[in-house]
């Protein structure tokens, strides 16, 4: 079950889900605040616009092109090998760091990497779909 508000007008998102085990899960994005359960971590700024940018596009593959451009949208594209690399390695440690949090709630497996193409999030973790 998930349950996901946001409307036109720009109001922080605030999403609730629940595992298959009956765990809830929720992120208030205006708090930077992850819960899962009984446990909560917060997060930066920077590590929320991700995961609100995941939580919108769930199961969707986001290259890190997009991801770049939801982490810095001002910014012009670099072209070619250069601004390819640039960008992987600036959105590499940022998805490390989401990672990092997310393990501390039990969720960094619904952040899978798909090596050349970009990161997908899903609600449901690998040990909640064999159950």
């Amino acid at each position: 079950m998930r349950n996901i508000e946001a409307t036109e007008e720009y109001e922080p998102l605030v999403a609730h889900f629940v595992d298959s085990k009956g765990t809830s899960v929720w992120y208030n994005e205006a708090r930077h605040e992850l819960k899962r359960g009984r446990k909560r971590v917060n997060i930066t700024p920077m590590e929320s616009t991700l995961l609100t940018t995941f939580i919108l596009h769930p199961d969707e593959l986001l290259s890190n092109f997009a991801i770049y451009y939801k982490l810095h949208p001002n910014d012009a594209i670099m072209e070619g090998m250069y601004g390819y690399n640039l960008i992987q390695n600036i959105v590499h440690p940022q998805i490390s760091r989401l990672r990092s949090k997310l393990d501390q709630v039990g969720l960094s497996s619904c952040l899978e990497t798909q090596w050349g193409d970009g990161y997908r999030f899903s609600f449901s973790t690998p040990e909640d779909s064999s159950g």
